[in-house]
């Protein structure tokens, strides 16, 4: 396979998965939203269900490097796992800190617009 056939692999496999990860984080909130509003029960899948893909930014980081897109998709895909761990960091404390829990659903708001920006981003580049 020749250099540019391989380029072009590794930036569709990156926007497979930039895809696939903005469904997880959509996944998420119905979740958050059916154990709210419905449920409680849909707790418990909205808590497995994130270790499941909060691990696809980084691999994104990758797949950028490897696509040989701009460094700032690559800084972006450092910062959407940022914002995870962010998740995770406010997930956990939300039985002691009230206030910092209340940004758990905020990071996912930015989380969500920044998939997207990353999407439209590279869209933009590679017309």
């Amino acid at each position: 396979m020749n250099s540019s056939k391989l380029v072009h692999f590794w930036r569709l496999s990156f926007i497979i998965i930039a895809w696939i990860f903005t469904i997880c984080i959509t996944t998420q909130v119905l979740m958050a939203g059916l154990a709210l509003f419905t449920n409680p029960m849909y707790w418990n899948s909205h808590t497995v269900f994130a270790r499941f893909f909060f691990f696809l930014p980084i691999l994104m980081a990758i797949l950028a490097y490897l696509a040989q897109v701009p460094k700032i998709t690559i800084w972006r895909c450092f910062g959407l796992f940022g914002m995870v761990i962010g998740l995770f960091f406010t997930a956990a404390i939300s039985s002691r800190f009230g206030i910092l829990a209340a940004l758990h659903p905020v990071i996912t708001i930015f989380l969500f617009y920044n998939c997207m920006k990353v999407i439209q981003t590279f869209k933009y580049q590679f017309r």
